[in-house]
């Protein structure tokens, strides 16, 4: 299974028309009451979660016609391991905007805890 999405990941970067949504870190993190690596609580970003996104023109003259979006979180790869049963978002899932609908973001990283191995009985 790939690795969990942190704190620090981050998706790519999208266009619409007059507008580029930069590459951005997800916001929206969720920290377990009772999951701990190296002595901390886990924090991960589950699928479905959301925060917004800002746009700046990428033409000199022309506005954004929006300029901030709402992003969310896309199960792409993980559809079957949770934590305090909440579905984690993974290494290869995506982000969408809604200002951009169909334009999935692909998260690049950086990803969390390498020596955590999910789905064992399968490896």
């Amino acid at each position: 299974m790939p690795l969990l999405l942190g704190p620090n990941s981050v998706d790519t970067v999208s266009v619409n028309g007059p507008c580029t949504y930069e590459a951005a870190p997800l916001t929206a993190i969720t920290t377990s009451p009772n999951v701990f690596i190296g002595g901390q609580a886990l924090q991960y970003i589950p699928v479905g979660a959301t925060d917004t996104v800002s746009g700046v023109p990428s033409q000199p003259l022309v506005p954004c016609p929006v300029p901030e979006t709402v992003r969310t979180l896309s199960a792409t790869v993980n559809s079957t391991v949770f934590i305090n049963r909440v579905l984690p978002g993974v290494q290869g899932e995506t982000t969408e905007l809604a200002a951009i609908s169909g334009s999935p973001r692909v998260i690049v990283g950086p990803f969390q805890h390498p020596t955590v191995v999910f789905n064992t009985k399968n490896v």
